[in-house]
């Protein structure tokens, strides 16, 4: 067992997630469970302060070890300078002074993707690399550190460079959570991706860019679509990138390994498995939005006009689809109001006249009423049942 001068309790909270665990430094490996609680909504200072007594009293870490919290935001002697996933409060706010206060100790306060990047050379991926070594995390943002032969040089942002023409920046155009939010295929995706990393190679000539994030345990999904000069290679900790910090700035930060869970199989299972159903109910919801029209909101299904056509030749009404909203069309006469001549939603005035003569008919506009009225008569001969683009399926009125 490792003593305590070797071992520090590493916070890392992020836009979705907020993780804590205690490290070995020495190896840079988990020696506990990872507790895990969601970020709170909107993420202002005093939520996140209470979610963070959370793991930390779930976690029941001796409370003699160094404490490192690390955050998605530009840090600069314990302050945070920016907010791009988290409460705009944090826009130059003491956190470092706030989080020792609220939780009554020493801690050490830093960017995230700062710790994730020493970690991986200390530890990981980048462990012996010389010159630049770029790492980025894809999750809800993207965060980036860059090292030149084990120094770093903090707070890069790159995750917010620009796109030219474009509202978004980087992250919110080829971060993790895009690819969530617009369902895109690994494929598409990684397109996406090709753009950000070109970009970040033509600025800086890595010689080495390690990705990590929760979404680089399924880097063979993506990774051997990116065609970059350099090696790009998945971190070696993926997700519990920040967890690891010591409070004294002499420690570098270390980053644990992933845990050897014996659920780790199933919750990959699970995953590929989610990303296999979002795939067959967006070809299903294509296939219905293709085969369905809208009329004034409300959704008119193309099997209403294969029943249509069978009651033409069967008994002349146009059938009800159990279950479905939907509407049957009828000229101006309605059963429910015997007698009564209805305009046509749309028709005015000589407009409707003229509109009613270029679809070829007699005069006698057509009309689209909700299901639940008199049948209509299949006399009206061989118009009975046609589709007028924008207005559904068509009926003329009964002789």
């Amino acid at each position: 067992m490792a003593t305590n001068a070797s071992r520090a309790v590493g916070v890392d909270i992020g836009g979705t997630g907020i993780k804590a665990g205690i490290v070995d430094l020495d190896a840079g490996e988990l020696i506990s469970d990872r507790v895990k609680v969601a970020t709170p909504a909107g993420a202002e200072p005093a939520d996140v302060l209470a979610a963070v007594k959370e793991v930390l009293e779930t976690l029941e870490a001796p409370a003699d070890l160094p404490l490192g919290v690390a955050f998605p935001a530009i840090v600069k002697g314990g302050r945070t300078m920016s907010a791009a996933n988290v409460s705009k409060s944090w826009i130059g706010f003491e956190a470092e002074k706030f989080f020792e206060h609220g939780l009554s100790r020493d801690i050490h306060f830093a960017n995230d993707a700062d710790v994730a990047g020493i970690a991986e050379v200390r530890y990981g991926a980048a462990k012996g690399i010389d010159g630049l070594v770029i790492l980025t995390t894809l999750g809800t943002g993207i965060g980036s550190a860059m090292i030149y032969d084990g120094v770093l040089v903090p707070n890069s942002e790159l995750g917010h460079l620009q796109r030219s023409g474009h509202k978004r920046d980087a992250e919110g155009y080829a971060a993790y959570s895009a690819m969530e939010r617009e369902e895109l295929s690994w494929e598409k995706w990684a397109k996406r991706l090709q753009w950000y990393y070109d970009y970040v190679e033509f600025l800086f000539s890595p010689d080495l860019i390690v990705v990590g994030g929760g979404v680089s345990k399924h880097s063979e999904e993506f990774l051997p679509l990116l065609k970059l000069r350099a090696p790009i290679v998945p971190a070696k900790h993926r997700n519990n990138a920040g967890i690891t910090r010591p409070r004294h700035r002499r420690c570098p930060p270390g980053r644990m390994q992933q845990r050897n869970d014996p659920g780790e199989h199933h919750r990959h299972s699970r995953a590929d498995r989610h990303v296999l159903v979002r795939r067959h109910l967006r070809g299903r919801r294509a296939g219905r939005d293709r085969g369905a029209r809208v009329d004034r909101g409300r959704r008119v299904p193309d099997r209403g006009a294969q029943q249509g056509r069978r009651s033409r030749e069967g008994d002349g009404r146009a059938a009800d689809l159990p279950g479905r909203e939907h509407v049957r069309a009828v000229g101006r006469r309605d059963a429910r109001r015997p007698g009564a001549a209805r305009r046509s939603p749309g028709h005015h005035g000589s407009g409707g006249r003229r509109d009613d003569r270029r679809r070829g008919g007699s005069g006698n506009p057509l009309r689209l009423i909700p299901a639940g009225t008199a049948p209509v008569s299949s006399a009206a001969g061989d118009d009975l049942g046609r589709r007028v683009p924008g207005r559904g399926l068509l009926a003329h009125p009964a002789e």
